[in-house]
């Protein structure tokens, strides 16, 4: 590729990225905060990871932003990747009730405990 030329797809996910930013509640989701995650309990930056992952949201057409569905991990700590690449999920004991109670409203009760079994641990 030429230099200074984007692929399509490129700038089609940029594209999504500013419609996203452009959203209700997103400022508010990706503000730089600090404090301890909730998974190993280090300090430091904090990010919010969505319970329920944004594109299930979405595809639900529920509020992506909807801070009952978030729970602070570090940003330094390797608590977040290692959810999501499934190498030690995070555990159910750690979900907050009031996420429950968004999955429950979003995706019913029976798909919401489907949910949580599939990605989240029992430890």
């Amino acid at each position: 590729m030429a230099k200074g030329l984007r692929s399509r797809r490129t700038d089609a996910a940029l594209r999504a990225l500013h419609a996203r930013q452009r959203e209700p509640g997103y400022e508010e989701w990706h503000r730089t905060r600090y404090g301890r995650c909730a998974v190993c309990g280090r300090r430091g930056t904090i990010l919010r990871h969505h319970l329920v992952y944004e594109q299930h949201v979405r595809r639900a057409g529920g509020d992506p932003w909807d801070l009952r569905n978030a729970l602070d991990v570090g940003a330094l700590c390797a608590c977040h990747q290692r959810h999501h690449t499934a190498a030690r999920r995070i555990p159910l004991r750690l979900i907050p009730a009031k996420a429950h109670t968004f999955a429950t409203e979003l995706l019913g009760p029976a798909r919401a405990e489907l949910y949580w079994s599939r990605y989240y641990g029992e430890g």
